[in-house]
Order: C-alpha cells, then structure tokens, then sequence
C-alpha cells in the first residue's frame, strides 16, 4: 500500500489504528530510501511526520519499541494509546494508511442522564459472551442474531444496569449494502 500511496518528504502521515507500527516503519523506509534527505529533513522524518493511534495497551507498548528501535520519535511519542474512532483529535494529516479492522476491544462509550454505559463490545465468540452475559443475571434487550450491518450481535442489559451490545464482524459490507439491507429489514417490520 505504501508503494502504492508513494509518501513525500514533508508529509504528514497518520494510522488511526497502527496495532505494532508496520504502515510507519514502512512509510519511513520508503520515503528514507526513495529521497535524497537532508539533515532538517531527516530530523523532520523522525520527529515530526508520524502520528498513531492504537486502542489496545500492549499493541501500543509494541509500537511504541518498535518505533524507538528504528529512531522514529522525538520528545514525546508519536503514538497514543486512545480510540481514534471517539473524538475528532482536532489534527489532520496528508497522509492516512490504516488497515482496519478496528475493534478488538469496546470503540465507543456514551454515559446516557442515569449515569449507565452503553457500549458495543467486540468479541472473537459473539454467542459464548451473549450466553455467558444471560447466564450471569443480564437482561436480554435484543437476541443475538446476524444484523443487517454485518455482525452477529446482541443486547443485554447486565444487573449493574449498564447496556452492552456484543458482537463479531461476520460479513464486510460497503455502505450501501448496509442501507440497503437496512431498508428491506424495515420494510418487513409491520
């Protein structure tokens, strides 16, 4: 991909879900082997044009070594260990390399008046942590099913009152595939 997007001196490039670093380090290679640096230049490559996001702890800590063994950073981290899904950071870059999926843990956390979570909790085993959830004392808000925007999902609200989706991603769909089969699901709805 890097090849493909051929990355410039000077750029600015970000991966909102870097996982160990693989689209920096090969964003750095290529722009290290394809140009002719000079010293503010190449000071620049290491401190000033990466930026990351990574939701999951040791991934991060991963990426963050990873980086440093190749001397990219500066003072501080190029990476933060955040969901690059919840906010707008405010930045914006002229590059954007990511390999999605994102999502091995909770992307998003609304607090609703009473002071209760809701989240979508991404999982390897959708049923099992449904069934599990049920059998622990959670209230069933939605059986687990395929959904029309491609996960196999359902609802719960557990005994602390807090409101869960858990769900696996089991079918890639564009957005238009998932408006459409939004639509015919409402459609049957009586």
């Amino acid at each position: 991909m890097v090849d493909v997007i051929k990355p410039q001196p000077g750029a600015t490039i970000c991966d909102p879900a870097c996982g160990t670093g693989g689209f920096i380090l090969a964003s750095h290679d290529y722009i290290s082997k394809h140009f002719s640096l000079d010293i503010e230049q190449k000071k620049a490559l290491r401190s000033k044009t990466f930026k990351g996001w990574e939701i999951v702890d040791n991934a991060a800590r991963l990426c963050v070594m990873n980086l440093y063994l190749h001397g990219i950073g500066g003072e501080e981290s190029p990476i933060i260990v955040a969901d690059a899904l919840a906010s707008d950071p405010g930045e914006r870059f002229d590059v954007v390399l990511t390999n999605p999926p994102f999502g091995k843990k909770s992307s998003y956390t609304i607090v609703n008046g009473e002071g209760s979570a809701s989240m979508y909790l991404y999982v390897e085993n959708a049923d099992a942590v449904f069934e599990k959830a049920v059998s622990a004392g959670s209230r069933v808000t939605m059986p687990i099913a395929d959904t029309f925007w491609g996960d196999r999902a359902g609802g719960i609200v557990d005994p602390f009152g807090h409101s869960w989706m858990v769900g696996k991603r089991i079918k890639e769909l564009s957005d238009k595939e998932i408006e459409e089969a939004s639509k015919a699901m409402f459609a049957r709805k009586p």
